[in-house]
């Protein structure tokens, strides 16, 4: 069975071994940087619950967050951070923590999701795409990785509900 729930403090180790799993990390948002500098990161995210825990058999295998717009754009959330762990990949969790997403936004009215994707990853984008999300640009040079100073493109999809 499927849950999902907003993550909390006692989530963190699980969310700092998830955000740099090695094959995690180049998706998501941060560089790599020790667990003492992204406690409040990850703290803040919790505060402004907008940061999602999803378990499978009450085991966690994922997490997400929603980011809502204001004002005019009320209407729309930002999808960020989504990820399976790795020991999980490959069980149709993508498609169930996807399902959830459009549940929670349909249960708060939102009738937009966004998100960014790397041009790279290619699973991801077939999962968002099958699921119905539609690329509607793309960002270049966006994301720039400390390690190397290279840059990589994301694309923009977006759902109506």
């Amino acid at each position: 069975m499927f849950t999902h729930r907003l993550a909390t403090y006692s989530d963190i180790d699980f969310l700092y071994d998830l955000y740099f799993h090695p094959d995690v990390n180049p998706w998501l948002l941060y560089d790599p940087m020790s667990k003492a500098d992204f406690e409040p990161v990850i703290k803040e995210l919790i505060d402004q619950k907008v940061k999602y825990i999803f378990e499978k058999d009450n085991v966690i295998v994922g997490m997400f967050k929603l980011v809502p717009y204001r004002f005019r754009a009320a209407h729309a959330v930002y999808l960020g951070g989504l990820a399976i762990h790795p020991d999980f990949v490959g069980m149709g969790l993508g498609k169930a923590i996807l399902h959830a997403i459009l549940e929670i936004a349909k249960s708060k009215d939102w009738n937009r999701i966004e998100l960014a994707v790397s041009v790279r990853n290619h699973k991801a984008i077939a999962l968002y795409t099958k699921m119905g999300f539609e690329r509607e640009g793309q960002l270049r040079n966006i994301v720039k990785f400390a390690a190397d100073n290279s840059y990589m493109d994301e694309y923009l999809y977006a759902i109506l509900l």
